[in-house]
């Protein structure tokens, strides 16, 4: 700035107050692109809550001889799931194929394929294939502690990569738990007692990935989302079957947790199957 006949030079005023009136709407641009990717987040998971509890209605108490003579309305883990295990093979060498796809994680595949009971199997299925609809493009970059997603992921880029990598990317962020009565934090945890309902909740870890104002808004997002503070979320989230991989993705990227659950009657024949007996 200079003084000329005792009058301050103004030069640049009007660039400096338009850059001080640029920041605060552009964060809050920002701020409404990142609610609303959140708002949509917890819409699918609501969807996939509900699929899953549809699901669960009809396959808890089916035919043992559909799910490897697994016991009506059982929902134990009888072992490894060799069906996702020659799957998950597929989809590594798939994405070993795609240029600038990270490897798979080592020892992700055989903690996915531990997951879950034959019942429950047919329930994450139904769960996960709504989910997919969100996984990020580059999810396994998150997964090795290194920046993964961006708002160009979340907002669509790539569909059939999202595809392939759901089988490895859900089993980490995604809990699917059946809770003894709709609310309630107390969960059945080998098989399902005899009722009218069935309730299926799913917890899920979304990535926040819009640049600066993602951290702050789901910085305590889990404590308000849940009814009863954010630990009983987080030891839901736990019961994911990848769940020893989080620790890696909130390292590289913001995260929250979202939660939904649906509750459907259970429909149970009224007469016993050939391989009851």
């Amino acid at each position: 700035m200079t003084f000329r006949d005792g009058v301050r030079c103004t030069r640049g005023t009007v660039m400096v107050e338009t850059l001080f009136a640029f920041m605060p709407l552009f964060v809050l641009f920002l701020g409404i692109v990142q609610y609303v990717l959140l708002a949509a987040a917890q819409l699918v998971v609501q969807h996939a809550a509900v699929s899953g509890a549809r699901a669960a209605s009809v396959v808890l108490d089916d035919d043992p001889a559909r799910y490897g003579d697994a016991a009506r309305l059982s929902i134990a883990n009888e072992g490894e799931d060799d069906a996702v295990g020659v799957f998950l093979a597929i989809a590594s060498t798939v994405l070993s194929t795609v240029p600038a796809t990270p490897a798979t994680p080592p020892g992700l595949a055989a903690q996915v394929a531990h997951g879950y009971g034959p019942r429950m199997q047919a329930i994450r299925d139904a769960v996960y294939i709504k989910l997919a609809a969100i996984v990020p493009s580059r999810a396994l970059a998150g997964l090795l502690g290194s920046p993964g997603a961006s708002a160009l992921d979340t907002l669509g880029e790539s569909p059939a990569l999202r595809l392939v990598q759901a089988p490895l990317y859900l089993p980490v962020t995604t809990a699917i738990t059946i809770p003894r009565a709709p609310g309630s934090r107390e969960l059945f945890e080998d098989r399902v007692d005899p009722a009218e309902l069935v309730t299926v909740r799913v917890t899920h870890l979304v990535t926040c990935s819009v640049p600066l104002v993602g951290a702050l808004m789901c910085k305590g997002l889990a404590a308000a989302a849940s009814p009863h503070g954010a630990p009983n979320l987080t030891a839901e989230l736990e019961r994911a079957p990848a769940a020893g991989f989080q620790a890696q993705l909130k390292r590289s990227a913001a995260t929250a947790i979202l939660q939904a659950e649906a509750t459907l009657p259970l429909q149970r024949a009224p007469y016993a199957y050939a391989s009851d007996s």
